[in-house]
């Protein structure tokens, strides 16, 4: 017998049944936990094998509400699920407490975002309202209670911020105690079957899934460190413990010290996705964890022997290293690698939200959050906003040489040669659109950009200026193929802005350019680096 009661480690597999029951409990379904404890019950769903069992805090003529261990409060629909066994309730229907009393709505999740982002997101949006924030932090410092105060001291909202990790967010969403989850990693399939079984469906869309920012992990060493980069391997193995001691890279002889974030934070998964997981390899066991990213960073510039790795805003003291590459592609960590997403340890923070999210200000802030008005407080903060940056031909010239290599099947001089003519006196925009995997839409972030672009198009500033929407493809296939894949890939860009845009712009004014596979940003050699490959940059001349 399947009894849900189990929660979280569900199979992807079971998201067919998780979607019916998400429409059997109800878009109202999800509660704040409670605070007593009653009898415990056991419902079975009319037909299936499908059990809750769970403490039974009221019923009434349609539902019941019945507390789980790992799913929170569920208000279960009286004629989609039978009462079984001695303690079902009978007699007249009880009262159901109210049990959404406290604050307006809850923020959860990262620490990397829910630190010092999200309270420096809120009094920016206090102050587009005349309000004033008063901060109240319990015992736990990643818990802190915001008050929004009007200007006559009367209370206009009071948001909940825990910031304990990634990985809490989803199940307070699906508990109802947060209405916007923090994430500095994309939701992973589990979760996407777990919110489905919570009732909260396609979590992954552009209006459940929101791009706030962009992050690159650093990896850090003490100043007194001599070394400038690692390859990814090396790095995967110096976290694995296979690399022990500096002398194995080159260095004077000295013990390895690991400084690493917790299971729970999205900093650490990311590197595990990015690092470890690529290498087949697990974190080792002698590595020092840290719940701040703060902390982590002051730790290794104190540690000579120490190498760690943290959100780009925490380079504090601590110098970074390069990443170089299998096919010998070396990146520095920098603000317009980051906004591309070349730099191989980028990374997106995002906003996750459920339609419980109905508070104004809660819906109110979330738009300031994404808006052009709050790009300035996450550079502050030390993030990558989403505004495009420019970079002259002039200063690419590393991945230019990396492209002339005439001995690869990949290299055309005849198609160099239009590439170089056409973008030479030409500026590129840090803008840059990819796909969704294995697809030719544009994903998440694209279709954001794409409203980004279409208002800088407009502005008086970009008159007269010409806009390139130049497609490339990886090295998969033959070469004519990408060269005309990677034309379409443009046009699809082109398209949607005219879309938004709601006007046509002449051919010359917003152009489009195919150029295959050559100028690549990323080894061909592994599927994260063929879908940076897979792209469509923007350059302005």
């Amino acid at each position: 017998m399947f009894a849900l009661a189990l929660g979280w480690p569900l199979a992807r597999s079971g998201r067919t049944l998780g979607t019916g029951l998400g429409l059997l409990l109800g878009a109202a379904a999800i509660l704040q936990a409670p605070s007593a404890v009653a009898e415990e019950i056991t419902l079975q769903m009319t037909g299936s094998q499908v059990v809750f069992k769970g403490e039974l805090l009221g019923f009434d003529d349609t539902s019941y509400t019945v507390a789980l261990e790992n799913l929170g409060t569920l208000r279960l629909a009286r004629d989609k699920f039978d009462c079984v066994g001695g303690a079902c309730p009978g007699g007249a229907p009880a009262q159901v407490a109210a049990l959404n009393a406290g604050p307006d709505f809850g923020i959860h999740g990262s620490n990397t975002i829910g630190a010092q982002l999200m309270p420096a997101l809120i009094e920016g949006y206090a102050e587009t309202i005349g309000a004033k924030v008063v901060k109240r932090v319990g015992e736990d410092p990643e818990e802190v209670q915001i008050e929004l105060l009007g200007g006559d001291g009367k209370k206009l909202s009071v948001v909940d911020l825990q910031s304990h990790g990634s990985g809490t967010s989803f199940p307070a969403l699906a508990r109802g105690e947060a209405q916007i989850g923090m994430s500095s990693r994309p939701i992973k399939d589990k979760e996407l079957t777990f919110m489905d079984l919570a009732g909260f469906l396609g979590m992954s869309s552009p209006g459940r899934e929101h791009i706030l920012a962009l992050d690159g992990l650093l990896v850090i060493v003490s100043p007194d460190n001599p070394l400038s980069s690692i390859s990814s391997e090396d790095l995967a193995k110096v976290f694995a413990g296979e690399i022990s001691d500096w002398s194995q890279l080159g260095l004077p002889p000295g013990r390895i010290s690991l400084y690493a974030r917790d299971n729970k934070s999205g900093t650490y998964d990311t590197f595990n996705s990015l690092v470890l997981k690529p290498a087949k390899r697990e974190i080792s066991g002698e590595a020092r964890r840290f719940e701040s990213n703060a902390e982590l960073s002051d730790a290794v510039a104190a540690d000579p022997s120490g190498i760690g790795f943290t959100g780009i805003a925490y380079q504090r003291n601590a110098k970074t290293l390069a990443i170089s590459s299998s096919c010998g592609i070396v990146q520095k960590p920098s603000t317009f690698g980051v906004k591309t997403e070349e730099y191989p340890l980028s990374r997106r923070l995002f906003l996750y939200t459920t339609p419980n999210l109905t508070a104004p200000h809660g819906q109110r802030l979330l738009q300031f959050a994404l808006s052009e008005d709050a790009q300035d407080i996450i550079v502050d903060i030390g993030f990558i906003d989403q505004t495009a940056d420019r970079l002259p031909f002039s200063q690419q010239g590393d991945r230019l040489a990396a492209a002339l290599d005439v001995s690869a099947e990949s290299f055309d001089m005849e198609l160099m040669r239009s590439a170089t003519s056409n973008l030479s006196n030409a500026e590129r925009l840090s803008t840059t659109f990819r796909f969704r995997s294995g697809s030719s839409e544009l994903d998440n972030k694209a279709l954001q950009d794409v409203r980004r672009l279409a208002r800088l198009i407009e502005r008086d500033s970009a008159r007269g200026r010409q806009f390139l929407l130049v497609g490339f493809a990886d090295a998969t296939g033959l070469f004519e193929d990408n060269r005309r894949l990677s034309l379409a890939r443009a046009r699809t860009v082109r398209s949607a802005i005219l879309a938004v845009s709601g006007r046509d712009l002449p051919q010359d004014r917003l152009q489009t350019l195919g150029f295959s596979e050559i100028m690549p940003v990323a080894c061909n050699d592994s599927s994260k680096g063929r879908a940076l490959n897979r792209r469509v940059e923007v350059w302005l001349r």
